[in-house]
């Protein structure tokens, strides 16, 4: 689906962009309701391992195609945001996809917390059985001071046949760190760690982290600010680091990069960015972009992947953020998450035989 951008004035004013996104100052009474348990252990419905064999014109028949997932979440609200997927193609522990994903009703961030789920068909989504999310959560009092986690991203340690969960904690300007926890079996994880912290200011945020281990290291790709823009870092044992280097991206002047994830396959690396228009009068209207490179530091052109719909009042009509893919049998499929003009929160599904040619 190609998509033409119109360049909005005047400038964004830089400091309004370090909250996540925006707060709706609406309450909301929440009442746990639990989480659905993996008491379906197969698959269901075809989803999408049906829709692979289809060819990609008969992709907008498909049910799942349009519509938000039914993700229940701890809260009860079953907003979530963020998706990071792993795809196993003869399961790991019974599993097909692994997703971790960050509950975020109505953009309250007390709630933004990472939170894992399975599927073996990519549309039924479950807990798996035994864990209780989310992974980690800060208090209330923390979270009025401002603080909160995010920006959850799953690894997964073929030499170690271990899964890895790196999130975020912050407090814009003040406190800036990525921690992980990681599990043998996806249900009892160790205690958390910390991996990267920085002095906090924007200059050097890491937003977004996008994590891949390979060749014996760790490679991470982050967003930071003062300007916007992509940083690169390297790690043999997660701790320590190499100095960040600023990526040179093809993104006109006035587009710049809010949260990453870059995966590597059969053609190379390929980037899915979220980004947003710095003329535009709305920091919250952000869309979809993709690039591919040979070696994960030097990138080819950006061409747009997706936008927000243009029907206002769907839950994906307000802006589309950070999403994550998978190539199976040349096809992508892309679950990503949108915001409403309500400030509530959605993942849902893309396909198409390009990042940057998506039925959704």
């Amino acid at each position: 689906m190609k998509v033409i951008y119109v360049v909005l004035a005047p400038i964004l004013m830089i400091s309004g962009l370090f909250l996540s996104c925006k707060k709706d100052r609406g309450s909301i009474d929440f009442k746990p309701k639990g989480e659905l348990q993996d008491t379906v252990s197969q698959d269901t419905v075809g989803g999408i391992f049906t829709a692979i064999k289809k060819n990609t014109d008969s992709l907008y028949l498909l049910p799942f195609i349009g519509k938000p997932l039914d993700i229940s979440s701890y809260d009860g609200a079953n907003q979530s945001t963020h998706p990071s997927i792993i795809y196993f193609p003869n399961k790991w522990k019974g599993w097909k996809l692994w997703m971790v994903h960050t509950p975020y009703p109505f953009s309250k961030d007390f709630y933004e917390n990472p939170s894992i789920a399975v599927s073996n068909d990519g549309v039924n989504w479950s807990t798996p059985s035994g864990l209780i999310n989310p992974l980690d959560f800060c208090g209330i009092k923390e979270n009025q001071d401002k603080y909160h986690y995010s920006d959850g991203e799953l690894v997964f340690r073929e030499d170690l046949q271990q899964m890895e969960c790196w999130y975020r904690y912050s407090k814009n300007a003040v406190l800036e760190e990525i921690w992980r926890r990681t599990s043998k079996d996806g249900k009892t994880w160790t205690q958390k760690e910390l991996m990267i912290k920085t002095d906090a200011n924007s200059v050097n945020m890491v937003l977004s982290p996008t994590v891949l281990w390979e060749d014996g290291k760790y490679r991470v790709w982050s967003v930071a600010a003062d300007p916007f823009r992509v940083e690169y870092r390297e790690s043999i044992n997660g701790k320590d680091w190499t100095k960040p280097v600023s990526l040179k991206l093809s993104l006109a002047k006035n587009i710049a990069p809010w949260h990453i994830e870059v995966k590597k396959n059969d053609s190379g690396y390929e980037m899915l960015l979220d980004v947003f228009n710095v003329w535009n009068k709305d920091p919250h209207t952000k869309f979809l972009m993709t690039s591919k490179s040979q070696d994960g530091v030097n990138w080819g052109e950006f061409r747009n992947s997706m936008k927000a719909s243009e029907k206002k009042d769907h839950w994906n009509g307000k802006m589309i953020y950070r999403s994550s893919f998978i190539k199976v049998e040349g096809l992508y499929i892309v679950y990503y998450s949108a915001m409403a003009f309500d400030s509530s929160w959605g993942i849902g599904i893309a396909m198409g035989n390009s990042l940057d040619n998506l039925v959704y």
